[in-house]
């Protein structure tokens, strides 16, 4: 999907952010809409963990290829303390 560019003015930390924005959306959209981030068990396991920094929040989404579910943070890990709760979206 294309996300059209506006970059006002001639401050160039501004365009560098706006620039920095539309091609995060160039990469997060696509025609049907945003697209869940997709990532192996192992890494899933690895950035959901009590030494991975920053913290995934709650409610981060990752779409799962290796068993082709959607998975989602439920609570979040805590630094050096715990691992998140992430559970797997089954449909009934």
């Amino acid at each position: 999907m294309n996300v059209p560019q506006y970059l006002y003015g001639s401050n160039e930390e501004l365009q560098r952010y706006f620039a920095l924005l539309v091609q995060a959306m160039q990469t997060a959209l696509s025609d049907n809409g945003w697209t869940v981030p997709q990532q192996p068990t192992t890494n899933i396991t690895t950035i959901t963990g009590r030494n991975f920094l920053p913290v995934m929040p709650v409610g981060t989404i990752f779409f799962d290829n290796t068993i082709n579910k959607l998975k989602v943070i439920t609570v979040a890990a805590v630094s050096g303390t715990s691992d998140a709760v992430v559970q797997t979206v089954t449909s009934t």
